[in-house]
């Protein structure tokens, strides 16, 4: 086979490969369905969140300061909760 026709052929597969990955990852994720699994994670998610941007806030208030951000919370023995959003 001549070099062109070598170059015709890498370029086909080049196209049906970019075409098949376009198509796969275009497909829609399967709905997840809403159970006490998905619930704790979902809220165990936002609680990690939190926890960050209490870290972040703690970070911007104490910059610059040559002591370390403390990242703990205070309890109190026998307070209430603190209410989740």
């Amino acid at each position: 086979m001549s070099t062109t026709a070598w170059v015709i052929i890498a370029l086909v597969l080049i196209v049906l490969a970019i075409w098949a990955f376009s198509r796969s990852s275009r497909r829609a994720a399967a709905p997840v369905r809403e159970t006490a699994a998905t619930r704790s994670f979902e809220a165990e998610r936002e609680r990690n969140a939190a926890a960050g941007d209490e870290l972040e806030e703690g970070l911007e208030d104490t910059f610059p300061a040559s002591d370390p951000v403390s990242a703990t919370n205070t309890v109190t023995p026998g307070g209430p909760p603190k209410n989740q959003h």
